[in-house]
């Protein structure tokens, strides 16, 4: 589980910086809102939500339950 992490923060990353940003940016120039919310900022948002709950997927399925060894 913790490689799926890892590829999901490496997509992310390389999602939200500007070779695929550059895209995204031709598209929010012409949509600017998408269901009432600015577009870059649903894409943003979405990426780094995905990845928060993968974060805590794996950490529930890992961890101990914060109980000392």
């Amino acid at each position: 589980m913790e490689k799926i992490l890892v590829v999901a923060i490496i997509a992310a990353i390389l999602l939200s910086n500007p070779p695929i940003l550059t895209y995204v940016n031709e598209y929010c120039k012409t949509s600017l809102l998408t269901y009432g919310v600015p577009t870059l900022w649903l894409y943003l948002t979405s990426i780094w939500g995905a990845v928060v709950v993968l974060f805590i997927i794996t950490a529930a399925l890992n961890g101990d339950g914060g109980e000392g060894d």
